[in-house]
């Protein structure tokens, strides 16, 4: 007997992904010393994103066919970086036979799961809940979030602090998919950024401000077919 866990999230270590000519010279003592990185892309360099993205793809093109070779069925994949939301079907003895054949692909990219709680799980800073019909989506913080912000009384640029207020007022809106949600959301915005001296009028005027601004962009955009 199948049963659904749709939201399993995988995460790869992308430390090491192909075989490249870089060298690094280190004075030690006045003598320098040469070294070769053997595996991986430089790290701060441009180009080492996208090539490890363009690589990550190239990875994940069989995922699907290797679900149906262990009995499972991925529904959907999607990913940021290294870290993925797998919608899949199947058993935990054929999750598991998955993640060991996806740990044989490459030496150097290796898979950790982490399944739903209570139909509930975490991807990026989005909390998702499956129900029997659609996703509930609201913001997610981890459980070491101290909820610090810059005093507004601090020796920071205005400017600064209010773009800290803009972005979670935003992220709020694009996040929560129900008015409850975001209800409670604003709310506690707002009590966070007053702990810290914000002051009521200027908490207000911003999230009036984004309120306005999303209600143009909303109405800006095509109908949708009917």
């Amino acid at each position: 007997m199948c049963r659904a866990f749709p939201l399993n999230r995988l995460q790869t270590s992308s430390n090491c992904l192909l075989k490249i000519p870089i060298h690094i010279v280190v004075s030690i003592n006045g003598e320098d010393r040469f070294y070769r990185q053997t595996r991986g892309w430089a790290m701060g360099k441009n180009y080492s994103p996208p090539a490890s993205d363009q690589y990550m793809g190239h990875w994940e093109d069989d995922l699907e066919v290797i679900a149906w070779e262990v009995g499972g069925h991925v529904i959907f994949v999607v990913r940021f970086a290294d870290d993925y939301l797998v919608c899949y079907k199947g058993t935990f003895d054929s999750i598991d036979k998955w993640v060991d054949l996806l740990n044989k692909k490459h030496p150097n990219i290796k898979v950790t799961v982490e399944l739903e709680v209570n139909r509930r799980i975490s991807f990026l800073d989005i909390l998702m809940e499956r129900t029997q019909d659609k996703f509930i989506t609201s913001v997610y913080r981890k459980a070491c979030n101290t909820n610090q912000v810059v005093p507004y009384y601090s020796y920071t640029q205005h400017k600064y602090k209010l773009a800290g207020v803009r972005s979670d007022v935003i992220r709020a809106h694009r996040y929560c998919s129900s008015p409850i949600l975001l209800d409670n959301e604003l709310k506690f915005i707002f009590q966070k950024f007053s702990l810290y001296g914000y002051p009521s009028y200027i908490l207000e005027n911003i999230f009036q401000q984004i309120y306005s601004d999303l209600q143009l962009k909303a109405r800006a955009l095509p109908a949708p077919p009917t």
